[in-house]
């Protein structure tokens, strides 16, 4: 069923686009700092990019 649900995703027109949104550490990884908010607004900064 998650197969044909990314396949619907993918193919609701002729040439789909995919990507990739790079994160900052999350909490519990050893690199992490600052807050859940840093990590949100970075991955919003770099999806607009």
């Amino acid at each position: 069923m998650a197969r044909e649900g990314m396949n619907q995703m993918l193919h609701w027109q002729d040439k789909p686009l995919i990507g990739v949104v790079h994160l900052k550490p999350l909490p519990g990884a050893p690199r992490f700092e600052g807050s859940m908010n840093e990590v949100c607004a970075a991955a919003v900064a770099d999806a607009q990019a």
